[in-house]
């Protein structure tokens, strides 16, 4: 062990004159001087020295499974989670959330480039934050450009030492030494370290158990945070993620969304800690009011995700003025328009002297169909979406079965549905869905007021369909939208509408958002939605009764009835058939 010039004078500084101390050889009196220079230079550790902020620290001493740190720019975020995996791997977390030996974390970052430009500068190079001697212990702590005092010695400052010491490492795997891309390091504590990239696949993360689980910033690639969840189940692991929400795909929103919805339980699945960058202390004042007039010079749109740290995705969204509470059908606080007070005393449920209609979307990964009511002209010119079906993996005869409650008993003016998907011939049989889906109505002798057991084909125009939406979602003459949602039946139309995005193409290296959806993701009802504002849902007065069967009808009826008897074959000892009720509805 060799201890530098300036440690033997640090450590003098501290003990007085080592080489005078009695009854030490001069051999004892080097050992002791290198021990002593040992534990100054612990001291001086960067970990040692890190004060965490508030919202930092709140992010470090949270149990709770999983934490997503939603920043702004120049936060500190990413600092804080390397910190987390520091502190992790070495055993010297202060909360004692990880096993002090034998563990494994992973870090997830965005492209190559962000292991080695980021988790290695941080993790093992100095410079994840600034130190400066105290003027009056003498030690060193950190450099805090708030004090006046500090201030004025910027020039005394120099970097942390790495958050991860060299005592600490057995071995690294690199990917690319040169550019310092790691893959796999390995600590005297018996943990591991995993670096992985984000814009590969998911897969390559399976088969084995993380006790810490850190993503830095937004995903290149969907899946990952599945995937993570999937990794941190069989161990208890923890999940932390720090991000500026650039909002590339759904996974980041997708934790966000959990951690609101379960803010106000008492054992949380997920939490978030929000951080602006008018929260970060360290940064000097001229530094950020520079950053601040810069973003907003490009838009208030980047003004708010890069120093709110706000999800803003308004630009790529379809339909951004669709909003769950503008939209919401049923209210009981003003103001609130004569359909939403009706909906609100009964419950979302439309009355019967209102018109209905039913737009499916035919498919097997998901069948979608919304139900549409239309008041009375008097009561205001609203169209309400009040239920829905969404059936994974779905065939006709499960259709079948989400439909029966739905329209038996109710007059509906018209069955409309996307002739393409339901035009799609199978393999093998030549039958369409189209073709299945009308037998099921049969069989259930449902029929409707334009054309009895037989469905109208959609409108095929998307610009056409996507304009008339617009103009549902827009706010009429009377302060109130065309379109009202009763949420709590319809989750998934609301879903789709809040994560419709736009097509993008690389112009410069930029994402630049199309005019076209993106409808290779999940869509399904809101086709559905457009296909009924296309329609435009015309009011008519329904009959009192749904359509009297005819005796074919009665005839086909009647031999199904007979059908469901003899393949139920109940007898003694036998439970009757008894019906689930309606599928795929949350």
């Amino acid at each position: 062990m060799t201890v530098s010039k300036d440690k033997q004078d640090l450590v003098a500084r501290h003990v007085g004159a080592v080489a005078t101390v009695s009854g030490l050889s001069s051999f004892e009196q080097k050992e002791y001087l290198e021990l002593l220079g040992e534990h100054v230079k612990r001291k001086c550790e960067a970990l040692r020295l890190y004060e965490p902020l508030p919202f930092q620290e709140k992010f470090h001493s949270s149990r709770v499974s999983q934490v997503v740190l939603q920043k702004g720019n120049r936060v500190g975020g990413t600092v804080a989670n390397m910190v987390e995996i520091a502190r992790a791997v070495t055993g010297q977390d202060p909360h004692n959330k990880y096993p002090k030996k034998d563990g494994r974390a992973v870090v997830l970052g965005y492209g190559e480039k962000h292991i080695g430009r980021v988790f290695h500068k941080l993790l093992f190079r100095a410079g994840a934050f600034r130190i400066i001697r105290d003027l009056e212990t003498k030690e060193w702590r950190v450099y805090r450009p708030w004090d006046e005092s500090d201030l004025t010695r910027e020039a005394e400052t120099k970097p942390a030492p790495p958050l991860i010491p060299e005592r600490f490492i057995k071995s690294i795997a690199w990917e690319k030494k040169s550019e310092k891309v790691f893959s796999l390091v390995t600590f005297t504590t018996g943990w591991e370290l995993h670096a992985m990239n984000s814009a590969g696949d998911p897969g390559q993360a399976q088969g084995f158990s993380v006790n810490l689980y850190g993503i830095d910033e937004d995903l290149a690639s969907p899946g990952w945070y599945e995937e993570a969840i999937g990794r941190i189940a069989d161990c208890g692991g923890l999940l932390r993620w720090s991000a500026l929400p650039h909002a590339k795909n759904n996974d980041l929103m997708q934790m966000v969304e959990l951690a609101e919805k379960e803010a106000t339980s008492p054992n949380p699945a997920a939490a978030i800690v929000r951080a602006t960058i008018f929260d970060n202390k360290y940064l000097p004042k001229a530094s950020v009011e520079q950053s601040v007039k810069a973003w907003k010079a490009q838009g208030d749109e980047i003004y708010r995700k890069r120093a709110m740290g706000e999800i803003v995705i308004d630009s790529i969204l379809m339909y951004p003025t669709f909003n769950r509470k503008l939209h919401s059908a049923i209210r009981f606080d003003e103001p609130r328009c004569e359909v939403q007070r009706i909906l609100a005393e009964r419950m979302g449920q439309p009355p019967d002297d209102w018109a209905r209609y039913m737009f499916v979307d035919p498919g097997h990964t998901i069948c979608a169909a919304i139900f549409v009511a239309v008041p009375p002209p008097e009561l205001g010119s609203q169209r309400v979406v009040y239920d829905e079906i969404y059936i994974p993996q779905a065939n006709a005869a499960m259709f079948g079965e989400a439909i029966d409650q739905r329209l038996r008993d109710k007059v509906f003016q018209k069955y409309v549905i996307d002739a393409h998907g339901g035009a799609l011939t199978e393999i093998g049989s030549g039958i369409t869905p189209l073709e299945k889906y009308q037998d099921e109505l049969v069989a259930r002798n449902f029929k409707c007021e334009a054309h009895g057991a037989a469905f109208s084909a959609g409108c095929d125009k998307i610009k056409s369909r996507e304009e008339s939406l617009r103009n549902w979602l827009a706010i009429e003459r009377d302060g109130f939208p065309k379109l009202l949602i009763v949420a709590g039946t319809c989750p998934n139309l609301c879903w789709e509408m809040e994560r419709f995005r736009k097509k993008t193409v690389k112009v410069g290296g930029k994402d630049i958002p199309t005019d076209d959806g993106n409808r290779r993701a999940n869509t399904h009802a809101v086709e559905c939605l457009e296909m009924a504002a296309a329609d435009g849902c015309e009011y008519i007065k329904p009959r009192s009764k749904p359509i009297e069967a005819g005796w074919v009808d009665r005839v086909l009826a009647a031999r199904e009835k007979r059908a469901a008897a003899r393949s139920a074959n109940v007898g003694f000892g036998q439970a009757p058939f008894i019906s689930l009720g309606p599928v795929g509805v949350n």
